[in-house]
């Protein structure tokens, strides 16, 4: 409504002017019949019968999640089983490996224990029946001419040289120079072993190469003879053999099974690598089987 003030000579308002336009709808809208009172159609209020049919509808809704809430909370258990198991899987499987692989060095520990107890027993293992310490002789070494040694005397005018003994073959020692040094090519030894055996195997060995800067003297071809009487010269050859140079240490299998037993046994060396001044031999065993009084074998050694 809109307002007009008249004002007096004094320029103080007189009267107030309404307008009458609102205040006549308002009555109009107070007097309007009933039927005019009828609610837009945007703004319907639901019956009862929908309402319960849409609660019914809310209802299952609710109830199809709640199955499906189940369903997953199994898988949700199944998946947890499932990684628990295989927790347990992984875990003992690790334990099981962490038990291998303790076996499998604990093997290899025991390995080189019985190679390093094997070392210490002599490098084989088996025993020496021509070892001096043992018992082992040396009885001979005929159309064998000892190569002077390097040990010697100066006396001045002149110098003397000692040969090297045939019974270095038979001690432990293979050292440079720890050896017997025979003239040429060919030689012979007769050695008188500790027990009467039947022999097996035989073992030559030389110095090892690294600590040599010519091994030309080394024993290339040997024969091994069993004696068959004490200074009886009727013998039995147990076997001929090709000593390597690339290994310091071989073990010949004596392949004849004669099953007789031998005391008095014969090394000759056949050829050497090439030196024509001399050869050097530094240590020889013999393996067996060890006989009784009866001639018969007991045990292996």
């Amino acid at each position: 409504m809109s307002r007009q003030l008249e004002t007096s000579s004094n320029g103080r308002p007189n009267c107030l002017i309404i307008d009458p336009t609102p205040l006549l709808r308002v009555y109009e809208f107070i007097t309007r019949p009933p039927e005019d009172l009828n609610p837009s159609p945007t703004c319907e209020v639901p019956q009862p019968d929908e309402t319960a049919t849409e609660m019914k509808h809310l209802y299952a809704k609710l109830h199809i999640l709640r199955d499906d809430f189940d369903v997953l909370k199994k898988k949700i258990d199944f998946i947890e089983e499932w990684r628990l198991n295989l927790e347990y899987d992984v875990s003992k499987q690790h334990q099981k490996n962490l038990e291998e692989i303790g076996q499998y060095f604990m093997a290899i520990e025991q390995r080189i224990e019985e190679a390093l107890s094997k070392y210490d027993a002599d490098k084989l293992g088996m025993i020496d029946y021509a070892l001096e310490s043992a018992g082992g002789k040396i009885v001979s070494t005929p159309d064998t001419v000892p190569y002077p040694a390097s040990i010697s005397w100066d006396f001045g005018y002149f110098r003397l040289f000692t040969p090297s003994p045939a019974s270095q073959i038979i001690q432990a020692g293979t050292l440079p120079g720890q050896c017997f040094a025979f003239h040429g090519s060919t030689g012979k030894i007769r050695i008188r072993l500790a027990e009467k055996i039947q022999i097996t195997s035989v073992t030559l060995e030389h110095s090892p190469f690294r600590l040599l800067s010519d091994f030309t003297s080394c024993p290339k071809t040997f024969a091994v003879l069993g004696v068959e009487q004490p200074g009886g010269e009727e013998h039995i050859e147990l076997g001929q053999f090709v000593f390597q140079n690339h290994t310091p240490l071989q073990n010949f299998n004596i392949e004849k099974s004669l099953n007789q037993t031998f005391q008095i046994v014969d090394l000759y060396i056949l050829d050497n690598y090439g030196k024509e001044e001399y050869t050097c031999v530094y240590r020889f065993r013999v393996h067996g089987i060890i006989a009784d009084n009866d001639n018969s074998t007991t045990k292996v050694q």
